[in-house]
């Protein structure tokens, strides 16, 4: 077949590809690799009975069984690795804010009309 026959149905010339781009490549970076190879699981026996855990809670285990050991660095490590922890949980934690007036007018407001739709519907 030739290329005016090709131009002529409508397909693409010699040498030009439909998908210029291409499939885009997976985006691979050194802290993707990281955080993938930490949460592979891998299996442990524990009191005789086999199962699989992250390997990220598998490394926490052992460097806090090391601390607890005897072993400094890994004790510090230990401390810093849950000082880090309690700071990002107590910074993710909802922060009770109390409600403006006119806010807490609607609240009530809300309630009161849904006590009264309960009481006339006997729910």
């Amino acid at each position: 077949m030739s290329d005016v026959e090709r131009a002529e149905r409508g397909r693409f010339p010699k040498g030009r590809s439909g998908n210029p781009k291409g499939r885009p490549r997976k985006d691979r970076t050194v802290s993707s690799a990281i955080l993938e190879a930490a949460n592979a699981t891998v299996t442990v026996t524990e009191n005789g009975k086999r199962r699989k855990i992250r390997k990220v809670k598998a490394s926490a285990t052992q460097i806090a069984n090391k601390g607890a050991a005897g072993d400094l660095r890994a004790g510090k490590l230990m401390l810093e690795m849950a000082a880090k922890a309690e700071a990002a949980e107590k910074a993710a934690a909802p922060v009770d804010v109390p409600l403006a007036q006119s806010d807490q007018e609607i609240v009530e407001a809300f309630l009161a009309d849904f006590l009264k739709h309960i009481e006339e519907n006997g729910q």
